[in-house]
């Protein structure tokens, strides 16, 4: 599951992905050329359904922000800025 967006100031474009059922609730931003910028739990680590992203500018602030869903066996959604902070 990815998701693309400008993540502003200390990421800027970057691709946002988790992984599917069987996985936990990992988000890993990675730049276009594929390098790792970081990885953040969406959910508690004990989470294996997988999770799904999308990117947007949720906040107005022209930059890229993540809507996490968990996957199967979950009904969570976590917004989330691009250092894994809690959105509002």
């Amino acid at each position: 599951n990815v998701a693309v967006g400008d993540f502003g100031p200390g990421v800027g474009p970057a691709v946002a992905a988790t992984p599917g059922a069987g996985g936990g609730g990992v988000v890993g931003l990675f730049a276009p050329d594929g390098t790792p910028i970081r990885s953040f739990p969406a959910f508690a680590a004990d989470f294996r359904g997988g999770a799904e992203v999308a990117a947007g500018d949720l906040d107005g602030d022209g930059f890229a922000e993540l809507a996490v869903g968990s996957g199967t066996g979950g009904s969570a959604v976590e917004l989330r800025r691009a250092d894994g902070s809690a959105l509002g």
